[in-house]
């Protein structure tokens, strides 16, 4: 079984911490389309079927994304993830459109 391994294999560059000088965790396509989609609004369930993935894999993938971002709720990631990559989910459009399947 494979591991998520956010920070190896990534599809986004790790941003550097403008405050710190340290490089953020890098994070991979998928992590990418998950909070783009989180931030659309999209349930987990409509995640799945739109990356054509389990509704539990996505529910893992929040998770994972709740760590790194280090949120308590799913609902906050976009925000977290815009705060720290500079990038903003709400309006990006990289990981969408089915890349990735």
């Amino acid at each position: 079984m494979a591991a998520d391994h956010a920070g190896i294999h990534s599809g986004v560059p790790a941003p550097v911490d403008a405050v710190t000088g340290t490089a953020a965790p890098a994070f991979t396509l998928r992590q990418l389309q998950v909070v783009e989609g989180l931030a659309r609004g999209l349930s987990q369930e409509e995640l799945a079927d739109e990356l054509g993935i389990s509704h539990r894999t996505v529910r893992n993938y929040a998770e994972r994304l709740r760590v790194l971002l280090d949120v308590d709720v799913t609902r906050r990631i976009p925000f977290a993830w815009r705060e720290l990559t500079n990038r903003d989910p709400f309006t990006a459009t990289a990981g969408a459109n089915g890349a990735g399947r």
